[in-house]
């Protein structure tokens, strides 16, 4: 009797032994994990591109599954998305960005960052359109400043068969700058660095991945994988880069960016092997190469292609030359520009910042499409007085930035310090944008309610 009991202890002990062994076994991490990476940044709107964006990552999932040669390996692929989103299209401003959310939830996009140029359809509009999400979207330093809460998740921890990787969200610091300064009205966008770190050395432990998924531009993004320890890449948007630019290699963490408009889809490889990342590899997919559509994206789309395309080929009026213009430079465009402004409100001096007049434009008929390209925000024209010590303050001011700003009127060299001059600008240089804050010294004469594009057209068909 003794012998049967002590038989039957020791298969219950073994048992027991058993099943902690395969308890154990199942919670160990794999061999080997191939993480694949494709993200895009900057869309502002170009929907026109989506099927394709959408055939591209089909096939990226399909090659990243061919890795996997065993059972006790892993391939995945995330889809994380850098930040603005929408504003630049006809389609993303009829509808508020709800097309490009839309995009994003059909390409089961696994994390979002929040941009600068998302803010630029007003605060809830993008609260409306984060809610829509079924992605998170991620902003670690933003903050309202009544209750003091984030505005949206700092970070997310996505688990892939027992690989656990930690995505955090950072917004260039200084966004109210980068749009309509009152469209983030009530938020504060605290230190990038500072927040990483807090995130990393409070959230990091018990994940295989580490990323930073960031809109603060190529420089910020290298200052950031320099001074934060153990991230495993940073993928970025803001900077509109040129393909060669795409990544670098900084303290062997990949610091990546895309080409803007959804021309282009990044591609970051990530090796791991005993619960790290042991290589790292990237390239750069041309969206044009790309054989093929998704069927289903390109009819997803389609209802809002349509829309903006009976609007878009509108002809407004007819050219007689070229009218080029690069971002940030000076050109007789720019200055056809701010003088519509200063002829509409009958002002002295008009007044444009040369970021926000995107492209130029091509003699022949021209469309509101491309009115629109040229002239994408909804920037509304204002006329104010202003102090001739301000105004000599301002022209300084953009000097040093390698004259970002467009005059027209009275000779800038022959103003003088105690006359008051009217100013005809935007209203995004009005509440502070590009960190010029003369305009607030001025006294506000009208708020026109009509926008700059519209001013333009008028002025355009009757002058050039």
């Amino acid at each position: 009797m003794k012998s049967i009991t002590r038989l039957i202890s020791l298969l219950v002990t073994a048992l027991v032994i058993t099943s902690i062994s395969l308890a154990s076994s199942a919670q160990q991490k794999p061999h080997h994990a191939y993480i694949t990476i494709v993200h895009f940044n900057d869309f502002h709107g170009h929907i026109e591109n989506g099927a394709k964006i959408a055939k591209g990552i089909e096939d990226i999932r399909r090659e990243n599954q061919e890795k996997c040669k065993t059972k006790d390996e892993i391939c995945k692929v995330l889809v994380l998305y850098g930040g603005d989103l929408i504003s630049g299209t006809i389609a993303s401003r009829l509808f508020n960005g709800k097309a490009e959310t839309n995009l994003l939830n059909a390409i089961q996009t696994s994390a979002a960052v929040i941009g600068n140029h998302d803010f630029d359809f007003g605060l809830e509009a993008l609260r409306q359109n984060i809610k829509d999400s079924s992605f998170p979207t991620l902003a670690a330093n933003i903050y309202e400043s009544a209750s003091g809460a984030r505005l949206a998740s700092p970070y997310t921890v996505l688990e892939e068969d027992g690989i656990k990787i930690l995505v955090f969200g950072l917004t260039h610091k200084n966004t109210p700058m980068l749009t309509n300064p009152k469209n983030t009205e009530g938020l504060v966008f605290k230190d990038e660095i500072k927040e990483a770190r807090e995130i990393m050395n409070k959230e990091s432990e018990g994940t295989d991945i580490q990323i930073a998924l960031t809109h603060e531009g190529v420089e910020k993004d290298i200052k950031l994988a320099s001074s934060v320890e153990g991230l495993d890449a940073v993928v970025g948007g803001h900077d509109h880069v040129k393909p060669k630019d795409y990544c670098r290699m900084v303290k062997e963490v990949p610091v990546c960016q895309t080409p803007a408009y959804g021309k282009y889809i990044g591609r970051i490889e990530l090796e791991l092997g005993g619960g790290r990342v042991i290589k790292s590899e990237y390239s750069l997919m041309q969206v044009d190469e790309i054989q093929g559509v998704d069927e289903t994206i390109e009819r997803l789309m389609k209802p809002y292609l349509n829309a903006a395309k009976k609007e878009a080929k509108r002809v407004v009026f007819h050219l007689d030359r070229d009218l080029p213009h690069e971002k940030g430079g000076n050109s007789e465009l720019a200055s056809a520009v701010a003088a519509s402004m200063r002829s509409y409100t009958k002002a002295d001096i008009g007044i444009i910042n040369t970021g926000g007049i995107r492209r130029g434009l091509k003699k022949g008929d021209v469309t509101y499409g491309d009115l629109y390209e040229v002239l994408p925000f909804d920037n509304v024209v204002m006329k104010l007085e202003m102090k001739g010590k301000d105004l000599i303050d301002l022209i300084e001011s953009s000097k040093k930035r390698g004259g970002i700003l467009v005059f027209d009127g009275i000779d800038t060299k022959k103003i003088e310090d105690q006359t008051r001059y009217t100013v005809a600008t935007v209203d995004f240089l009005v509440n502070g944008g590009d960190g010029f804050t003369q305009f607030k010294k001025g006294s506000i004469i009208e708020n026109t309610g009509t926008y700059l594009r519209d001013v333009f057209l008028d002025y355009i068909k009757k002058n050039i």
